[in-house]
């Protein structure tokens, strides 16, 4: 069992940052320090339960913070998002946390003029994007069809509740910054 948490607190390793919150630092050397032992001399009902108690902290700070809204409204439980197996590439990760190559976040950083979206119907969000730009509707259209035009639009968190939706949310997030990008240099 040890060797499970030890797996598990090496996956945390990797994640860094969720919405702008780190997690409790060092979790493994933190684990012991809680549980005031010395690494490798703690129990695995121990760790199991300090390793609980780092989670309820970073969850409650998660929960508590006004930052990373978006990615919290895909990412709300850390518990989920640690035993998800994400593939995050720079295109998943604009659409994950909402910060990339949309014209509303570049304005806010006095990066562009203006935060309209190509298709000037309204400010140009991860949200705008990946719901209701006109300019994307045949990209959209596969992410539509296996979710449902029925259930369309979709809570945010659809798109990380299989690993089929995940993965065409990744191929759109891919061909819309791309698309986005080509437009941009055409002076489109």
């Amino acid at each position: 069992m040890i060797k499970g948490i030890v797996r598990r607190v090496g996956r945390v390793g990797r994640v860094r940052r969720v919405g702008g919150l780190e997690p409790p630092k060092s979790y493994y050397s933190h684990v012991c320090s809680v549980a005031g032992k010395k690494a490798g001399l703690i129990s695995e009902e121990e760790m199991t339960s300090q390793w609980d108690r780092i989670l309820d902290v970073w969850q409650d700070r998660w929960d508590s913070s006004d930052k990373g809204q978006w990615t919290y409204s895909l990412l709300p439980d850390i518990r989920r998002r640690l035993d998800l197996p994400l593939e995050v590439d720079h295109y998943v990760c604009q659409f994950l946390t909402g910060h990339g190559d949309f014209n509303a976040k570049l304005e806010s950083f006095a990066l562009r003029g203006t935060g309209m979206c190509r298709c000037e119907t309204e400010d140009e969000t991860v949200d705008h994007v990946l719901y209701r730009c006109r300019l994307l509707s045949a990209e959209r259209a596969p992410v539509i069809r296996l979710i449902g035009e029925d259930a369309w639009p979709c809570p945010t968190k659809v798109f990380l509740d299989t690993w089929s939706n995940y993965r065409a949310q990744r191929r759109f997030a891919r061909v819309a910054i791309k698309a986005k990008r080509s437009s941009d240099r055409l002076g489109l």
